[in-house]
């Protein structure tokens, strides 16, 4: 028996769900005004009464009004005072980055060169309306005719807004947290650039950029700079351990990520010879270093024997 469906939210006719996360499910909809696809965003009803989380989908419509990209989903619509608030942005046709490699495998030559760029464009675009997106991942990540789109600003914030919760739990996916998420200190743009370094390694290689196994683990890997780039283009790895470097200062800006993402050619031929760069090694997945505060070099590279549509992500 299928599930259910609400038949409209405000004057959206629902067609099916897409999607569902901690905080409410998504639903592809149509405007019978403009006969064009939506995606509407809906609090589950657990969570509407949760004035956190009515603040943080008050916040999500905010942002995401102020933010102009053609590589960050637009919002269009949305209704925070309903016994269930809801949010409509436009609907991006194309699978999840999650999704395309999952199925195709990692992404290789002009389409890698295409997500790289157009990602650090989309970060650019945020972060120019002082605007933070907090929670990039492979799965808030569309690829529509081979643009990579942006999309769930959940828990996005503004740059100078008061903290939403006071808790001690994680809002995110392990693996692309950054190291101040994980230890609660400060956040600011330099949070998006080490989730582009997590996600670009996810494409680049088809793999969680910091492994699998328990959430500790992993975040004992992150704050540590073990992120493995095994099988990565070489010219891109330099500006990938940029990104993800413990200290925020030394990560780029966006605008300086767009420029040398620009300047990279990932769609040459190469090739791979760890054992002449990285004396060593003895197999097992290569884990590289980001650079540690104080430290003049790009850090040391180690073995590590252990090692469909949507347009509103994962709620």
């Amino acid at each position: 028996m299928g599930e259910e469906l609400p038949e409209r939210i405000g004057h959206y006719v629902i067609r099916r769900r897409i999607g569902s996360g901690g905080m409410g499910v998504v639903y592809q909809a149509e405007d019978p005004r403009t006969q064009q696809f939506v995606a509407v965003k809906v609090l589950k009803p657990e969570v509407a009464g949760d004035r956190i989380a009515r603040a943080r989908l008050a916040r999500e419509v905010e942002t995401m009004r102020r933010v102009q990209s053609p590589n960050v989903a637009e919002v269009i619509d949305a209704n925070i005072d309903a016994e269930l608030p809801w949010v409509v942005t436009e609907y991006i046709p194309g699978p999840t980055l999650d999704a395309t490699v999952t199925d195709h495998g990692p992404l290789r030559g002009r389409a890698l060169t295409r997500f790289i760029t157009g990602l650090a464009r989309a970060i650019k675009d945020i972060h120019a309306v002082d605007v933070i997106h907090r929670d990039l991942k492979p799965g808030n990540v569309i690829i529509s005719n081979g643009e990579p789109i942006v999309i769930d600003f959940g828990i996005a914030h503004a740059v100078d807004g008061a903290k939403l919760t006071q808790t001690g739990t994680f809002v995110g996916t392990p693996s692309y947290l950054s190291p101040e998420v994980i230890e609660g200190t400060a956040l600011g743009p330099a949070t998006d650039i080490h989730a582009w370094g997590g996600t670009v390694a996810f494409a680049s290689t088809g793999r969680p950029p910091y492994g699998a196994g328990a959430f500790e683990v992993i975040f004992f890997r992150i704050l540590n700079g073990e992120i493995d780039m095994d099988g990565m283009h070489e010219a891109l790895r330099p500006l990938v351990t940029r990104a993800v470097s413990r200290d925020m200062r030394r990560r780029p800006t966006a605008a300086e990520l767009v420029e040398e993402a620009g300047r990279l050619n990932l769609d040459l031929p190469w090739t791979e010879d760890p054992g002449a760069k990285f004396a060593g090694l003895t197999g097992g997945h290569t884990v590289y270093h980001s650079p540690v505060p104080g430290s003049d070099t790009g850090g040391t590279a180690a073995a590590d024997p252990g090692g469909s549509g949507a347009g509103a992500g994962g709620a």
